[in-house]
């Protein structure tokens, strides 16, 4: 296929700053990869052009579709990520400030793992300090160069915290490791101490193009105009209309900022590719709405096709069974292929109800980016809780309960399974009299937080009740909340909510525990990849991929946009947006057929534990996509 006039223009581009922001499936990467061979073809040296990326995905097909144009396995410039640009740099001349080039690169994990023995070795007890305050702000300050006085700042009520980071940052030095943030920040500080090494790398980098620069934090930005500085020729890509990251650092102000910091050249691509006239005008009519909105009307030459059909359900159970009837009915009287369809929602705990729906009609499907719903560890734990309850012989469902106290280690669950054992009773048996047979501490501790959660008559409730019930005896969500860091303690604290309103409403129809097991399990079990499935996943892991069929579902006020970016006082206005930005990802995903759903009611729990409907309303990107229509009031 031959570029088209505006690609075209953007290929032809040499000299000087240019802006290149694109609209959903407006050939981007191609523009790229053909700019990149005509700069070589122009006479540019390889060596002196730098490509950098978002992705490893990105990078990796920029350098195959480069290399076969070219006729040639040797790439000869540098295409990569940030970090694998920074960490290349380090290795060669970070003996400078320090490093050996054969440091480690410390994961998230590791990250934390040392954080908490600096804690504890600068004499503060394991449940004085909260990991997840430390790591992200100590990251955040670096990726945003700030002041030591705006790190002293951020922990202004923790002062405990600065020390810890501080102490942090010197220990990851001394044993020649370094961390994500610290690959961006100390290339910058290596630059910053040696100007002649930024000279050096400012005359070899004479021509620079960076893809997705609205998904890059301040830093990057930085380091690439840092290193562009001198010639100039840096072309930047990106739509802010697709930026969705904000809680990783990215911004949208990094296209903004480059538009005033350089007398730059704007190329605008806003012919899709991808999508039907009437996906096009659903999603042009909502992005509008945002003031950030730079690319202007998206316009595209395929067909008309379908008008986007947008539903409204009593509940998520008849949202999921009518996406399930529809995938069925697309498959076997339209011609199309599992693989053709993906189901869309913002927070994964949403997914559940799908899942019931497609596997019990036999459709298969593949979660993307995650463990499917019932392989999530909070919802074997919970599921462990119902196989106790009802068989309290099953000691792997016990072990894995009792492994969530704290300071409960193998040996004391080993103790309690003996005795079970040895006197030929359950353990639940053992935990009502378990002074009968030992007085160790632990083991009598453990046993009666178990016989206050599980030792009750079960037959009279149904599963979601159940499951309440010894949640809140047993203080799970407290222990969950200690486990984990905050942002993820939510999600998961959703996704152990959506399985109780799950297990209410299979209770309504059948009281039965061993029944509501059973089904999970046969729903588990058919959960398998397959190459002809559907792709389930949130909006935020889709960006980048594109579908035949999308249904983009849960589409309510209080979900998109999501119930903390209207209740914030500051900050409201922007988060709309971007909850904004993140439906107009959904639906320029779809090529043909677009679905849109969302729910009337969902059920909740009250502070007194009784269940209760909760009415829903659509979203208002709803009525601003014109997918529906404001009532009129006479």
């Amino acid at each position: 296929m031959e570029l088209n006039e505006q690609q075209q223009e953007v290929v032809n581009h040499i000299y000087g700053p240019a802006l290149v922001t694109a609209c959903p499936g407006a050939g981007k990467t191609r523009c790229l990869t053909e700019r990149a061979i005509n700069l070589i073809r122009n006479g540019i040296n390889p060596k002196n052009l730098l490509c950098l990326t978002f992705t490893n995905k990105a990078a990796k097909e920029i350098k195959q579709r480069i290399s076969k144009k070219l006729e040639s396995e040797e790439m000869l410039f540098f295409i990569g990520t940030f970090h694998s640009f920074c960490a290349a740099i380090l290795r060669k001349y970070g003996h400078k400030i320090g490093y050996t080039s054969k440091f480690s690169i410390l994961d998230q994990k590791e990250q934390e793992d040392m954080i908490m023995n600096i804690a504890q070795k600068m004499g503060l007890k394991k449940s004085n300090i909260n990991i997840y305050d430390v790591l992200p702000h100590v990251n955040n300050w670096r990726e945003n160069l700030e002041t030591d006085q705006e790190l002293l700042d951020r922990f202004e009520e923790h002062p405990e915290y600065y020390d810890i980071s501080i102490k942090y940052l010197e220990e990851i030095k001394k044993q020649n490791t370094i961390d994500f943030s610290g690959l961006l920040s100390e290339t910058v500080r290596l630059f910053e101490e040696d100007k002649i090494l930024l000279a050096k790398f400012q005359e070899k980098y004479k021509f620079i193009l960076q893809d997705e620069c609205q998904d890059g934090n301040y830093i990057q930005f930085y380091l690439m105009n840092k290193i562009g500085e001198k010639y100039k020729n840096v072309m930047i890509i990106g739509d802010i209309d697709q930026n969705i990251y904000s809680f990783r650092n990215a911004r949208y102000q990094n296209v903004l900022d480059f538009k005033q910091m350089y007398d730059c050249k704007h190329f605008i691509l806003d012919k899709n590719y991808r999508s039907t006239k009437q996906i096009i005008k659903c999603a042009n009519n909502l992005i509008k709405h945002n003031s950030t909105h730079l690319t202007g009307e998206m316009e595209t030459d395929n067909e008309e096709g379908q008008p986007v059909i947008c539903q409204g359900f009593e509940n998520p159970q008849e949202e999921a069974r009518w996406i399930a009837n529809n995938i069925r009915n697309l498959v076997e009287n339209y011609g199309y292929s599992y693989s053709d369809c993906a189901v869309l929602y913002r927070l994964n705990n949403l997914s559940l109800e799908i899942q019931i729906a497609l596997s019990n009609q036999g459709i298969p499907f593949t979660v993307i980016g995650g463990p499917s719903f019932f392989d999530r560890k909070e919802i074997k734990q919970c599921i462990s809780m119902l196989k106790f309850l009802i068989n309290p012989q099953d000691f792997l469902a016990f072990s894995k309960i009792a492994s969530l106290v704290s300071g409960v280690g193998i040996k004391t669950i080993h103790n309690i399974e003996q005795l079970a054992i040895d006197n030929s009773i359950n353990i639940l048996e053992v935990c009502k009299n378990v002074e009968k047979y030992t007085d160790k501490k632990n083991t009598q501790e453990l046993c009666n937080k178990i016989n206050e959660s599980f030792n009750f008559d079960y037959s009279s409730f149904h599963a979601g009740d159940c499951l309440y019930n010894i949640i809140d005896k047993f203080d799970y969500m407290k222990l969950l909340e200690n486990s984990c860091k905050q942002d993820d303690f939510e999600d998961r604290q959703l996704n152990v909510n959506e399985l109780v309103n799950s297990a209410t409403q299979f209770g309504q129809k059948n009281k039965s525990v061993e029944k509501y097991l059973q089904n999970i399990a046969l729903i588990s079990s058919s959960d398998k990849e397959n190459s002809d499935s559907v792709s389930l996943q949130t909006i935020h892991s889709v960006k980048g991929l594109e579908c035949l069929i999308v249904f983009s579902t849960s589409v309510e006020q209080q979900i998109m946009p999501h119930w903390r970016d209207l209740a914030d006082p500051n900050n409201s206005v922007e988060l709309i947006e971007e909850s904004r930005r993140l439906f107009y990802v959904s639906i320029t995903r779809a090529k043909k057929l677009l679905y849109v759903s969302y729910c009337k009611t969902r059920l909740q729990r009250n502070a007194k534990g009784f269940m209760s409907t909760k009415k829903c309303k659509p979203s208002q990107f709803l009525y601003e996509s014109e997918l529906l229509k404001k009532k009129k009031h006479k």
